[in-house]
């Protein structure tokens, strides 16, 4: 599901999946149709992201990162993004978490925004991290 999202290298997903503080899942009659998950970035990972946005957070404020959040074409639009979200951040209270999301990506910012996420820097190319 995660490779599906076309934002994500493919190199290393194993190991950093294995890594993942929390995976939440949503599955439709037994197929897998929704994902997210907090991962735990590499410091090299997160101070790349934050030099390359401008952010004027420092990175090191943030020991997880919300991520892998992809929803299948075929069911799209029905909330289920907001539901695996919510599932993977259930127990972060009010851990300081980090996400990225294309710019073009407006659904997946409307989430964000919905658990208070909000946008800091510029916006930059993905490299597929």
């Amino acid at each position: 599901m995660v490779k599906s999202g076309s934002e994500v290298d493919e190199h290393g997903l194993h190991w950093l999946m294995k890594q993942a503080k929390r995976l939440a899942m949503h599955f439709d009659k037994g197929t897998h149709v929704a994902t997210a998950g907090i991962k735990i970035p590499r410091d090299s990972y997160r101070k790349k992201v934050f030099d390359g946005a401008n952010a004027e957070l420092s990175p090191q404020i943030f020991r997880y990162e919300l991520g892998w959040v992809v929803v299948a074409e075929s069911h799209r639009r029905r909330g289920l993004s907001r539901l695996v979200v919510e599932a993977a951040l259930s127990e972060f209270g009010n851990c300081a978490l980090f996400a990225t999301s294309e710019v073009s990506n407006t659904h997946m910012h409307r989430t964000l925004s919905k658990f208070n996420f909000s946008a800091t820097g510029t916006a930059r190319k993905s490299s597929g991290d």
